[in-house]
This record gives C-alpha cells, structure tokens and sequence, in this order.
C-alpha cells in the first residue's frame, strides 16, 4: 500500500487540473501562473511525503536489524551460560579426580602390600588418564566461553549501535 501512494497522488494531481480544451495560447498568463503554482505546490507536497515515506522504511529497517541483533544475543547468552554450566561441571570433575588420585598417593604412602601397590598403582594411572583427559575436555570449554563471551560482547555492541541509530533518527521525526 505504502509503495503505491506517490502514484496515487501523482494520478490524484493531474486529475485535479481540469481538461480544457483551450489551447495554450489562450490562457491568460494569471491562470496559468495560477495552475503552475498548484502543480508546484503538489509536487512539493509529493516530494514530503515520500521523504516521511523513505524515513519510516529506513526506520522499519533499523527496527528490524536492532531486534534481529537482540534474538542473536539472546541466543548467545543461553549458549554461554550452557558453556559455563558445562565448564562448572568440568572443574568438579576434575577437582574430584584430583582427591581420588591424593587418597590414593596416600595409601601408597601409608606402606600397602605389594599386591595392593601394584593395584593402586594401575588404578591411579586410570585417573592420571582421566584427569589428562578432564584437563582436554576443560580447556576446550573454557575456549568456548571465552569465543561465545567475545561474539556475545560484540552483538551487543553492535545492538546498542542499532539503538543509539534508532533513537538519532527517531529524534529527527
């Protein structure tokens, strides 16, 4: 509707000058100084309205991309904060393996039986092999929350850019 409201005015004006059947020559020069200054206030008008048409498309636009950048970010939190669930998760597990392998330290320490070193021994290696592999699992989750943080920062930088826009251009209407 919107995109047909300049032809409709366009079709508007000339339907408001009346057909004569007079040539030109015959007008005196007060009507037609009269009609030209109608034609030039109505294209006046036509060329206001399709700026306010134009501004308020611009604007739509920049309400669009600005709520597109929020639903982003949203999503953005919802997967740092899993990240930083999984990360908690990680470092639990790994503090817990840590207290497995010094109880078992210990008990070797504490001058077990050979039958039972060896089997401590095997078995602290399985968590040596577990904390090895807690650690891999950690640092990966940790260089998600960081690059999710940084991406998180960023769209919210970029949204409050959409906003300071929006507010400059809603302070010229």
């Amino acid at each position: 509707m919107q995109r047909f409201a300049p032809i409709a005015l366009l079709v508007a004006l000339v339907a408001s000058f009346p057909a004569t059947a007079q040539p030109a020559a015959d007008l005196d020069s007060a009507e037609l100084a009269a009609g030209l200054a109608q034609l030039n206030a109505t294209l006046l008008e036509i060329k206001d309205l399709l700026a306010i048409q134009i501004d308020t498309q611009g604007l739509d636009l920049l309400l669009k991309r600005s709520e597109l950048a929020s639903t982003q970010a949203a999503e953005l939190e919802g997967l740092l904060r899993s990240a930083e669930s999984t990360r908690t998760g990680l470092e639990d597990q790994l503090r817990n393996l840590q207290s497995e392998q010094e109880m078992m330290e210990a008990q070797m320490r504490s001058g077990a039986r050979e039958a039972d070193t060896l089997a401590i021994e095997a078995y602290t290696r399985q968590v040596e092999e577990r904390i090895d592999h807690a650690r891999d699992r950690l640092r990966q989750a940790e260089g998600e929350v960081i690059d999710l943080q940084s991406r998180l920062d960023t769209k919210q930088r970029d949204l409050g850019d959409w906003q300071d826009l929006i507010d400059r251009r809603l302070s010229n209407i």
